[in-house]
């Protein structure tokens, strides 16, 4: 089982004609915006399980990019270390097609909770290759999203018992982090400034109904930082919470458990959700195999 205490982001122009004998002009049709696919505010309907990503061992972290046909996610190995696996899909609507190992960003230690940049051509992650048992975050670049990912390297800001990064934007960077830093809890939630030259500035705390005596952990934040979900320990184990705010400028609300998920005695861990804040997925320690990853998505 994943150890959560180890640990460890139409515009329509009208142009008017003046002067002149009158121009006759044809209406431009305008096609109308795309329906929404769920109610933002739906409930979140019954648990999907990703039976083709899923394996013979502990799955979790599933994270994909912004187009969403590719995953990330983590798979333990025979000595109980993790390996960041990928797998594709031809549309969102399709299943993700059979994971292979992304061989180039892993090692002998740990490689957990994967998350890419916006443009595809940076990949985040948590390990302890440095001190085994003490994790810190690392980055992989690349040329472009069809190339190879280069050797990683680590942040050097997020070192000491930073983990569970999550990228909600270009610059929104968020992650958890222990004892190092002070917090409220055991564990809590903070957020950085990612800049064009992949520099964390801003680092502090996230405030509000997510930062509490309990152990908060694994953000998944909307793109535009208005709702985020999270791990919350209730004693015995995580379940996945939720919590909104108005603007950046405010702390956020008070935070609610995600209905429908909670299993009694096991984790349930967030890992991202969709643009339009239909989908989430998770990962749940109830599963076959132990952790296995699940999606939930909201009615209309």
């Amino acid at each position: 089982m994943y150890n959560c205490d180890v640990r460890l982001a139409v515009v329509l122009c009208v142009a008017a004609c003046g002067g002149g004998d009158p121009v006759a002009t044809d209406a431009t049709a305008v096609d109308a915006p795309p329906a929404a696919r769920c109610s933002p505010t739906g409930a979140f309907g019954a648990p999907k399980e990703l039976t083709t990503l899923n394996g013979p061992t502990e799955d979790l972290g599933g994270r994909l990019s912004s187009d969403e046909l590719t995953i990330l996610f983590s798979r333990t190995n025979a000595d109980q270390t993790w390996d960041i696996w990928t797998a594709s899909r031809p549309t969102i609507t399709a299943d993700f097609g059979a994971p292979e190992v992304v061989g180039s960003i892993n090692t002998i230690y740990s490689e957990l909770w994967p998350s890419v940049t916006t443009d595809g051509k940076a990949l985040y992650f948590m390990s302890d290759r440095v001190t085994p048992g003490t994790y810190g975050i690392f980055v992989s670049t690349r040329a472009s999203i069809t190339a190879p990912w280069g050797p990683p390297v680590a942040s050097a800001d997020l070192m000491t018992g930073d983990a569970t990064p999550f990228l909600a934007n270009a610059t929104g960077f968020y992650f958890s982090a222990g004892a190092t830093r002070m917090g409220a809890g055991m564990n809590d939630i903070y957020r950085a400034t990612l800049d064009g030259a992949g520099k964390l500035t801003m680092i502090g705390a996230v405030i509000g109904g997510v930062d509490s005596p309990a152990s908060e952990d694994i953000p998944v934040v909307t793109a535009d930082e208005l709702h985020i979900y999270f791990a919350r320990s209730n004693g015995t184990d995580f379940d996945v919470f939720e919590a909104s705010r108005s603007s950046l400028a405010d702390g956020f609300g008070a935070a609610a458990g995600v209905p429908g998920i909670s299993t009694t005695g096991y984790d349930e861990l967030p890992s991202w959700i969709s643009p339009d804040g239909c989908d989430l997925y998770y990962s749940s320690a109830a599963g076959v195999t132990g952790s296995d990853l699940f999606m939930i998505a909201r009615g209309t």
